[in-house]
């Protein structure tokens, strides 16, 4: 009774808040977290009452104190993502979870799946936490218990586009802990694929400690909109110097020593990865040069992609030519002795592959994206336009004839990963440098820069117009190959049926009463399946 009667009166006060509008929405968000005993209750309502406006309530709250810096010594620290295999991102987890554990930090895992069979290896030492994908399912408690048991004082979470993020973080900041988004999603790419999503963006990380990019031009785009914005790298590898390896290391056995080898990494996806053009280009290589072999190295979301990376190949008679690998914890071996490595994404923010390839000197040929930190200077490696596969295959042409150009890439590339190195702060500084300011509450609000948002929310309302799809006129629908057919066969058996029931006959009339009770009949049975 104590209980359901705590229920009832926290949901008419939440009701109250629901009428108070902003700014006056914060300080009484303040009020509905007063008692310290009933917060854990107070924000899983708020959680049931807000799913399918969480942008309402973001706003409402923006201000609020519990989003407020306070100092803290950090010692436990919560890296989340969904998973912890296949992708760039759970790569960078898996580089950033030693780099902290050696500055002293305890460290928790936090996913909504655990394969061990396919994961990154983890230290024994990390702790792991599985979390429901949903609310409904129990997300915001498990996330309490996490945390309260835990006494976890900082979520790393890496995940900018979840739909679960802002209801995370209020769970994480009523529980006392701090709260850093790290963006993996390039976001004007993300932006003009969801544009009409932009607005949850703005406001969803104006609510966090602080937001960590990985190009200037989101740091400078979201410190326009007052979000504590930081420019860190990921965890960079080390210059390798052996270049070509030694031939004591074991060689993988699809890398012939007699033969040119062109790498291509990434999740078998087509919006972003565009692993079908690598296909492509991968087929001009091999029906242009003999001594070539291509490998396609990671997996998809499903088997489908694999299914077609594998007819592709047999479709052209390439099993020799084109090795599809699979995916591969660690493809240090497959860069030891690649010549060129082929990147097709049309869109990334700090594309490990690519740190990965030019440690090891090897030149990539990618799609054109100027503002990758890495390639700024456009030393090492070469760009093509978006999606065009023949210049792709034209500028991997050229470096495999000429052994003296590819190797003054090679060199290239070496010099622009080690000036990138000298000139700037590491992963661990830059994380480091940021924990220290939030322990001391020091992460200041930047300036909002007004003019420079006019022109950016011009931009996203141009490009939702241009996403528009207004509703199709039943003229212009496309019909299948099989409805056309069905539509055909319709039309022959109407014409002989019209021989012997002629329109206007009493016989036209009989099949016609007789077709609409046989319709109605079956138009009632169905409708009481459904029921």
């Amino acid at each position: 009774m104590l209980s359901a009667l705590s229920f009832r009166l926290i949901d008419a006060t939440i009701s109250r808040f629901d009428l108070v509008q902003y700014p006056d929405s914060n300080s009484a968000f303040d009020l509905l977290l007063l008692n310290p005993s009933l917060i854990k209750e107070v924000i899983e309502q708020l959680i049931r009452r807000y799913q399918t406006n969480q942008l309402e309530l973001a706003e409402k709250i923006s201000e609020s104190r519990i989003f407020e810096g306070k100092p803290k010594k950090i010692k436990r620290v919560g890296i989340f993502y969904h998973r912890y295999f296949n992708g760039g991102t759970e790569k960078v987890i898996f580089h950033q979870i030693p780099l902290l554990i050696e500055n002293g930090f305890e460290i928790f895992l936090i996913t909504e799946i655990i394969d061990k069979k396919q994961e990154y290896f983890l230290p024994s030492e990390v702790k792991r936490i599985c979390l429901p994908k949903e609310f409904q399912n129990g997300r915001a408690q498990g996330l309490f218990r996490a945390l309260q048991h835990n006494k976890i004082d900082l979520i790393i979470y890496h995940a900018p586009c979840s739909p679960t993020l802002f209801f995370d973080n209020l769970v994480v900041r009523s529980c006392g802990s701090a709260f850093i988004v790290t963006c993996h999603n390039f976001a004007p790419s993300t932006i003009s694929l969801f544009s009409p999503h932009w607005g949850k963006y703005s406001s969803y990380f104006k609510t966090v400690d602080a937001l960590i990019t990985l190009t200037s031009v989101e740091r400078d785009l979201f410190s326009a909109y007052e979000i504590p914005s930081f420019l860190i790298p990921n965890p960079l590898f080390p210059p390798i110097c052996a270049k070509g390896a030694s031939d004591l290391e074991p060689r993988p056995s699809s890398f012939d020593k007699n033969k040119k080898h062109i790498i291509w990494i990434g999740r078998l996806e087509n919006i972003q990865k565009n692993y079908i053009e690598a296909m492509e280009i991968f087929k001009n290589i091999c029906s242009t040069l003999p001594d070539v072999t291509c490998h396609i190295i990671g997996k998809g979301e499903t088997p489908l992609e694999e299914k077609y990376v594998r007819q592709f190949i047999s479709d052209n008679d390439l099993e020799q030519r084109i090795i599809y690998e699979g995916f591969l914890t660690s493809a240090d071996k497959c860069f030891k002795y690649a010549d060129i490595h082929l990147m097709t994404s049309t869109f990334e923010c700090f594309p490990m592959v690519l740190s990965e390839a030019m440690s090891y000197g090897v030149p990539t040929v990618l799609y054109e994206m100027p503002y990758l930190e890495l390639i700024k200077n456009n030393k090492g490696c070469i760009s093509v336009p978006r999606h065009h596969v023949e210049k792709a295959s034209q500028e991997i042409l050229r470096l495999l004839t000429n052994e003296t150009e590819r190797h003054d890439c090679s060199q290239k590339t070496s010099e622009a990963y080690r000036s990138y190195l000298a000139s700037n702060l590491s992963h661990i500084q830059g994380l480091m440098s940021l924990i220290h300011k939030i322990e001391e509450a020091r992460v200041a609000k930047p300036q909002r820069n007004d003019s420079f948002i006019e022109l950016w929310e011009s931009f996203v309302s141009f490009q939702t117009e241009t996403n528009y799809q207004p509703k199709v006129n039943i003229k212009e629908i496309q019909i299948s190959a099989y409805d056309q057919k069905k539509i055909s066969r319709y039309d022959n058996c109407l014409s002989f049926f019209l021989n012997f029931a002629p329109k206007d006959s009493y016989r036209y009339s009989f099949s016609k009463r007789i077709a609409k009770w046989l319709y109605s009949i079956i138009k009632d049975k169905n409708i009481k399946r459904q029921d």
